[in-house]
């Protein structure tokens, strides 16, 4: 089964409760930096609300903020974003402790062709993120985010983007597009809509993402930490197609694996502040080399279709295809290969049941090979229907 990927798609701006910027915006329809402002800080600050700013080729060392205003910002090649000579700011705060080299706030904001490189500077910049949207709509396009990381892995990611409740937006979209991810540190990209859901707050959606067509590689077999590549988590929705995602791996001492794509997270006190993803589209995406390729947790509905999962190998212990929890999802014509363990039902085997429990889960017409065990339903599993799945040595 290949789904069709759609186009990305025209966002449309977000204006209630913007904040206004005190500013004397310049006419010009489109800035260039630096023959207009030797900063694209400077540039955001002098642009008038819709406006283009051209990024020239040069390594910028700076943090970019855009409060309350729709732009677009389009790097030609060479331009570069790099971490400022002193400790960056926490930008997104009181949602969050990110320190992002650029951060869109309750705006619009498409960027195009730029490179974010954290320069590997998450030590002294804890929680170092290339791009935040913070209630933000837009899209980023043909980028590379590299870099954000510490030399153990940890202390930073990619993209994020979040809505909380508490901004007062409505429900936000965003394309990630022809993107390329590397050498960052927990996450790649990072998408959920709430900051701080329980199983009390009930689930609502707040961000619509298309994440579509991007490389996104980790740093390769490691027990410093673990990393995943795509994570859509609580209360955002959307479409996950097209991308490549490798080399998310890891072994134990870690506790937790690495993984390519993961969907939803479930709520842990004191272990995992997650929350279920809304529905939520995985199709037609590659993944190569990663120890678990395809997670779904504590979410239901979800479609899981026509993916390509090749593992690290059967030999490698504990290696996963696809992993499944939550209630009715949809694990269909996917191939999985040259993993441990092919397509799991969760469990009590899993953290004792932590992840949750798959519920009618619908496995149908996949075709497993060079696996230990091809399909696997943990106790406590209920209603698993198998259909067509075609398993070979």
């Amino acid at each position: 089964m290949k789904l069709a990927l759609p186009t990305p798609p025209a966002v449309r701006p977000f204006r209630a409760g913007l904040l206004a910027l005190v500013i004397a915006p310049v006419s010009l329809a489109q800035i260039r930096v630096p023959d207009d402002f030797p900063t694209i800080q400077a540039a955001v600050a002098a642009s008038a609300a819709g406006g283009t700013i051209l990024i020239r080729a040069g390594s910028y060392a700076e943090q970019v903020v855009i409060n309350g205003k729709n732009l677009t910002l389009i790097g030609q090649p060479g331009a570069v974003v790099v971490p400022p000579p002193f400790q960056m700011q926490e930008t997104g705060q009181p949602y969050g402790p990110y320190r992002p080299l650029v951060t869109a706030i309750l705006s619009d904001v498409t960027i195009a062709g730029l490179t974010f490189d954290g320069q590997q500077s998450a030590t002294a910049n804890p929680q170092l993120t290339g791009v935040l949207y913070l209630g933000s709509s837009g899209s980023v396009r043909d980028c590379r985010i590299t870099g954000c990381r510490n030399a153990e892995l940890f202390g930073g990611s990619g993209f994020v983007a979040t809505n909380p409740d508490e901004l007062g937006t409505g429900v936000v979209s965003l394309c990630v597009h022809d993107n390329v991810f590397d050498n960052n540190g927990v996450q790649s990209i990072d998408v959920f809509g709430d900051i701080f859901p329980t199983p009390t707050f009930p689930g609502v959606l707040r961000i619509v993402a298309s994440v579509l067509r991007n490389t996104v590689r980790g740093v390769g077999l490691t027990t410093e930490a673990f990393q995943i590549g795509i994570l859509i988590n609580a209360d955002a929705g959307g479409i996950v197609a097209g991308n490549t995602v490798t080399d998310h791996i890891n072994q134990h001492p870690n506790p937790f694996d690495s993984s390519g794509i993961v969907i939803g997270l479930p709520y842990v006190p004191g272990l995992i502040n997650g929350s279920a993803a809304q529905h939520v589209i995985v199709a037609n995406n590659t993944l190569r080399n990663n120890r678990e390729g395809i997670v779904v947790l504590a979410s239901d509905g979800m479609l899981i279709a026509g993916n390509t999962v090749v593992g690290p190998g059967r030999t490698f212990a504990g290696a996963d295809g696809i992993l499944v929890s939550g209630r009715g999802n949809l694990v269909t014509t996917n191939k999985v290969s040259a993993v441990d363990f092919g397509i799991v039902m969760l469990g009590t085997e899993t953290l004792g049941g932590l992840l949750g429990f798959a519920v009618d889960t619908w496995v149908i017409g996949n075709r497993i090979a060079d696996t230990v065990t091809p399909i696997v339903d943990q106790t406590g599993v209920t209603g698993t229907v198998l259909r067509g799945n075609r398993i070979t040595p």
